[in-house]
């Protein structure tokens, strides 16, 4: 699926343009004659990026209410947690072009599962639970993030297991 949006229209939008797509709010922003496309809402608790700051040199986006900073060329995240989506931008004479296609479904499990390997070995918790509900949202089954888990630590447990692998049982059963 493909956006097109005039560089005339986006040039009256003062180089800076939000659009809907189905669920999805995309922000449009250019930094010195360069275009950039990324999910329009900050990963950590949703507020518009477009109300955020870029800085000109760096090419970095900063959410102005917890100061979260994101690169605009690889949507990662330098100061806070979670990553952004970026899309890819191409242009012709008249028109800019955003593809909305969604990645492959193997992609993103191994997207999701690597961000919460770095979120888990920080253990950074809020960006768990985001992480594994990104990965229930993008129809992946949520074991797998217990499978992960617990590849993830079993070398720590030189003294025994935690009441958290005692309780994994418990998780799958509710779930």
């Amino acid at each position: 699926m493909e956006k097109v949006i005039s560089k005339q229209e986006f040039e009256k939008k003062g180089k800076n343009l939000v659009f809907k797509e189905g669920p999805k709010q995309v922000l449009v922003t250019e930094v010195e004659g360069q275009l950039f496309a990324l999910d329009n809402r900050c990963p950590h608790e949703g507020y518009p990026l477009s109300q955020g700051s870029v800085d000109q040199k760096s090419c970095v986006l900063t959410c102005n209410w917890h100061n979260w900073k994101f690169d605009l060329k690889t949507g990662k995240c330098i100061i806070g947690g979670d990553n952004v989506r970026t899309y890819p931008v191409n242009t012709d004479a008249e028109n800019i072009r955003i593809d909305l296609q969604e990645p492959d479904p193997e992609t993103t499990r191994k997207s999701l599962l690597d961000n919460l390997e770095v979120a888990f070995k920080h253990r950074r918790y809020g960006q768990m639970s985001r992480e594994v509900t990104r990965l229930i949202f993008s129809g992946h089954d949520p074991l797998w993030a217990i499978r992960k888990a617990i590849l993830w630590s079993y070398e720590k447990l030189e003294f025994g297991t935690t009441h958290a692998y005692a309780a994994t049982a418990d998780w799958v059963a509710l779930y």
